[in-house]
């Protein structure tokens, strides 16, 4: 008889059934042509993870939709976020907001862009709420099965980023646990050509 394999699962971060390291030679990287940096701004915010950082109440959410009502205009030319910063790529911008409902959403909008009364489809979506899965609940396989493969954005913005954090083991380490949750994040944003911000 015959027995059928289960299918291979993709390895975890960090876990030790990982796939055999893959090692580089610095001769052969020496003779390879490498695409450049690509950036969503100029010299800016680069495809990959960017992060808005300051103090509560400094205006990083206000901040975050202006630069997606950029990316959603980006299809004129010279056009600019924040008056002096060159958008390299256009839309579309999926934002999960997880403190913001939809009329808030639509407040901020009304506040940063009020001459806009209407977009094309599928420039600017939205997830409100707090059904989005955290890390340790499958956030990055979310958001490379749901979003990534459904709507090719160029942005992704996850707002605020810290609800979404595993919690923390007592008396583990902190920094670890926080970035081995952060960097899948930067590698499919730089896979799929898309800052996570």
């Amino acid at each position: 008889t015959r027995t059928e394999e289960a299918p291979a699962q993709e390895p975890q971060w960090g876990s030790p059934a990982a796939a055999p390291l893959l090692v580089t030679d610095l001769a052969d990287m020496l003779e390879r042509t490498y695409p450049l940096q690509q950036w969503l701004v100029s010299g800016l915010i680069p495809e990959g993870l960017t992060f808005f950082v300051g103090s509560p109440k400094s205006s990083k959410t206000y901040l975050a939709y202006s630069l997606a009502l950029a990316l959603i205009e980006a299809g004129h030319a010279n056009q600019q976020w924040l008056e002096h910063y060159d958008v390299r790529m256009n839309g579309p911008v999926v934002y999960v907001t997880l403190e913001d409902d939809e009329a808030d959403s639509r407040l901020r909008i009304q506040e940063l862009a009020p001459w806009l009364a209407s977009i094309p489809r599928d420039r600017f979506l939205f997830v409100h709420g707090l059904n989005v899965p955290r890390f340790h609940e499958g956030l990055v396989e979310t958001i490379r099965e749901q979003i990534l493969a459904r709507y090719h954005p160029c942005m992704i913005v996850l707002d605020p980023i810290s609800y979404l954090y595993a919690p923390t083991k007592k008396g583990g380490d902190q920094f670890a646990e926080v970035k081995d949750m952060l960097l899948p994040l930067r590698w499919i944003g730089k896979e799929q050509h898309c800052a996570i911000v």
